[in-house]
């Protein structure tokens, strides 16, 4: 209790000292001799007897003030010299390459140019000879149209075996020369891929029935897109359009398992070899059907019966 009383006189004291700064009053217990004191006080620092500066309120200032009044520091004293310098600090982490600076303005009294939005190619870097465009699969052919590149010619391939119902239904153009695992495995997966029979003739490819099917993987140059139009044999839409071939959409029978349609080359190919009957996935025509009720496909003007055409275009 005896601490806390003392501690009010003290803030009491100090307050009524600073009185006359604030109000511009003198305190009670001023004396005129005070002045001549701080005067004197004033020359003997060299300040031709002008008055200190105004001394604040130890309430009025900031915390940092407040903290070093109430510790006995002084706190309008001019700064002292200074202190001598410190140990070095550790060693920093390091800084970045600097690639991903951007520097506008000048540094250092030159110009420093925005960062360029690709890196510059060095002299000895030659034109990028990366071939671009949209790949697409030719089903029943071995070479690429002309407007296309060839990237490898195979051997049509999908696990869609008549009689089984599981594995893939997807077709797979699979490289004419495959490459396995080393050791290779042969533990028995379950997935088969068989080879991709024509169980029809095309009307613009008689022969080919029995036979399995090629295919060739091409790439059309600067292209970005390809499509595969069902019952057609043109491209529909804009005339930037490039048809890469034309066909016939082909599938699995109406009673054996499921598979996807596939757009086969109208001018398709066998595979010599493979002239004698597997059975193993086969590929039909696909067949126009309408509803006898009107309901399904609208016909006309489709035709029920007709076999359905296809293109593949690229744009």
């Amino acid at each position: 209790m005896e601490t806390c009383i003392h501690l009010l006189v003290v803030l009491l004291a100090v307050t009524l000292f600073s009185i006359e700064d604030v109000s511009g009053e003198r305190p009670p217990g001023f004396h005129p001799d005070d002045d001549v004191t701080r005067k004197k006080r004033s020359v003997d620092d060299g300040n031709d007897g002008a008055r200190l500066p105004q001394q604040q309120s130890p309430f009025l200032m900031s915390s940092n003030l407040q903290a070093s009044y109430f510790l006995g520091q002084c706190v309008m004293c001019p700064p002292g010299n200074p202190g001598p310098r410190g140990a070095p600090g550790p060693q920093g982490m390091p800084g970045r390459d600097g690639r991903d600076q951007l520097i506008i303005g000048t540094l250092g009294g030159q110009t420093v140019p925005e960062r360029p939005e690709r890196p510059t190619p060095r002299p000895d870097d030659g034109p990028s000879t990366r071939p671009t465009g949209v790949t697409y699969v030719r089903w029943g052919k071995t070479t690429c149209p002309s407007t296309s590149e060839l990237v490898y010619e195979g051997i049509m391939g999908s696990g869609n075996q008549h009689t089984q119902k599981g594995s893939g239904v997807n077709y797979l153009c699979l490289p004419g020369v495959p490459t396995f695992g080393n050791p290779p495995n042969s533990a028995g997966g379950g997935a088969y891929v068989y080879g991709v029979e024509y169980e029809n003739n095309l009307p613009t490819s008689p022969g080919i029935a029995q036979s399995e099917a090629p295919c060739a993987v091409c790439l059309a140059p600067s292209k970005g897109t390809a499509l595969v139009v069902p019952g057609t044999n043109e491209c529909l839409g804009s005339q930037d359009w490039t048809l890469e071939y034309q066909g016939y959409m082909m599938s699995s029978h109406y009673v054996h398992f499921k598979s996807e349609f596939v757009c086969i080359d109208g001018s398709a190919e066998g595979i010599p070899r493979t002239n004698h009957n597997n059975n193993q996935v086969i590929l039909y025509l696909a067949e126009i059907k309408c509803g006898e009720s009107g309901g399904g496909l609208p016909c006309p003007p489709y035709v029920d019966g007709n076999d359905l055409l296809c293109a593949v275009c690229t744009i």
